[in-house]
């Protein structure tokens, strides 16, 4: 079976590849879009693969936020002749701005550690444009060997990470204090 569909992949594919997709572009002639020689479009790439990556685990997180939020709020709020777009902003929001700050924190330190899409996607990009603080400790330490600087480049990492997750402790504390959140 794997003989027959590896058959017929080859047979129908490879020449549809050597035909219309030269050079890491798609297209017919000399009209042909080279996908990783533009900046915009090397960072556009990595963004897209990044969010398809994980916008399901944010959904998921606010999912469960949302759920959590008591319906007797809501309730006494429409009894009261609240809008939807105010029982939202009073009622919802602060409710789950606690998960809110702390998917932030972990998209944001998601994005600076993001090594792997971009090793296989740009290798840095063109003109550097797709090289993060992951990828640029790769190519010091290991590429070119300094394993001092990749090092010093690690702890400034570790440091950057403490400093938001201390921020992200300190914020939601205030919120749960203020508002009486768990």
């Amino acid at each position: 079976m794997f003989l027959i569909h590896r058959m017929s992949f080859s047979a129908f594919f490879v020449p549809l590849s050597r035909r219309y997709f030269r050079k890491e572009g798609i297209g017919f002639g000399s009209n042909v879009i080279y996908f990783r020689q533009t900046k915009f479009v090397g960072k556009r790439k990595c963004l897209l693969v990044d969010a398809c990556a994980t916008y399901y685990i944010d959904v998921l997180i606010f999912l469960a936020a949302l759920q959590d939020v008591p319906v007797d709020l809501k309730e006494a709020a429409q009894i009261d002749g609240a809008t939807a777009i105010r029982t939202f902003f009073s009622i919802t929001l602060p409710q789950i701005m606690p998960v809110v700050i702390f998917v932030v924190l972990i998209s944001f330190i998601g994005s600076l550690k993001g090594f792997d899409q971009f090793y296989i996607m740009t290798k840095g990009g063109p003109a550097r444009s797709t090289t993060t603080i992951m990828y640029y400790f790769y190519e010091v330490a290991f590429t070119n060997m300094k394993t001092g600087k990749g090092a010093a480049i690690a702890m400034v990492f570790t440091a950057i990470v403490l400093a938001f997750t201390a921020v992200q402790r300190i914020l939601s504390s205030r919120l749960a204090g203020a508002d009486g959140v768990n």
